[in-house]
């Protein structure tokens, strides 16, 4: 039985449009989003150029964590722009990285059933995503332990996609990494009481960009705004220790 995905570099380059699904090679990379559950696909070596990229890029910069508010500027011709664009389309590479469509055809068969539910070996984040939430889960699950190392520690999380951490902190790491890759706490974290909240509105800004209304597109832009500055933050309040 054949498996279709969509091929995530044309989708990257119009996300408000998605591109014909394609026929998956057995070597060719694949993923589930874990917002909206489309099955992505990418050549394997053309993921590894990327990431190359990308891992360059986080190595040679004093703040790494720079390169997460750049988007990849398609059309441009500026060659000082054009020099990080492979970085620019690594950061949001999904990670770690995922399997081939060889081996997760039956979870890529239970995706395209109707109906079907998010399949968790499938699922990745974007690679800036991952970096972001291991700075900041690193800090918040072990500090006061880390504080008199932090600036150096959160450095090298930022740096390195495998940071050499004494082996005390690698295991820390390790621990954290398996609970963004999985959402099941691991052992070493069992008895600690944390709340991990994802999400975001995916839909909002298709809507007020496929028009030229300007009272839509304010108003489109107002409820991401209330979304994003007050109604998540209120929520996230309303759960609580007692429900985290």
């Amino acid at each position: 039985m054949d498996v279709y995905v969509t091929p995530w570099l044309e989708w990257l380059r119009n996300p408000f449009q998605r591109p014909n699904a394609r026929r998956c090679r057995p070597e060719d990379l694949v993923w589930q989003d874990p917002v909206t559950g489309t099955c992505f696909g990418i050549e394997s070596h053309v993921y590894d150029t990327y990431l190359k990229a990308v891992r360059t890029w986080l190595q040679t910069h004093d703040d790494p964590g720079l390169l997460l508010s750049r988007r990849f500027p398609f059309g441009t011709t500026d060659p000082a722009i054009l020099r990080d664009a492979q970085a620019l389309v690594g950061i949001a590479l999904p990670y770690p990285r995922p399997m081939t469509a060889q081996e997760a055809i039956d979870q890529l068969h239970a995706a395209s059933e109707a109906g079907a539910s998010m399949q968790g070996p499938l699922l990745r984040t974007r690679l800036g995503d991952f970096l972001h939430l291991r700075v900041t889960l690193f800090f918040a699950l072990f500090q006061p332990e880390v504080n008199d190392r932090w600036p150096e520690l959160r450095r090298l999380l930022w740096s390195h996609l495998n940071p050499p951490l004494a082996v005390e902190d690698s295991e820390r790491l390790s621990a954290v990494e398996a609970l963004l890759l999985t959402g099941q706490a691991p052992a070493e974290l069992r008895g600690r009481r944390f709340l991990f909240v994802k999400g975001g509105a995916v839909c909002i800004k298709q809507y007020y960009l496929e028009t030229a209304d300007i009272q839509i597109i304010h108003g489109g832009s107002r409820l991401l705004d209330e979304l994003n500055g007050s109604r998540l933050l209120r929520w996230i309040e309303t759960l609580g220790p007692v429900t985290g």
